[in-house]
């Protein structure tokens, strides 16, 4: 599960950069649960706004709670 999402160190921000830097914390009741890739898509009134494609990293910063 993800938890703690936030968009520039912010939980609900107005009017940021195009490349906006996203934070999240995921929450397993498994041991050694790692997250391997990620895609974040931006969807308004039904329509995809943007997509940051699969990204795929060997080590990840995130914290696993």
């Amino acid at each position: 599960m993800i938890r703690d999402l936030t968009i520039e160190y912010r939980k609900n921000p107005i009017g940021i950069d195009e490349k906006p830097r996203f934070s999240w914390k995921l929450e397993s009741e498994k041991q050694d649960v790692v997250q391997t890739s990620y895609q974040i898509q931006v969807v308004s009134g039904g329509q995809l706004m943007w997509d940051s494609s699969r990204e795929i990293h060997q080590r990840m910063g995130w914290s696993i709670c």
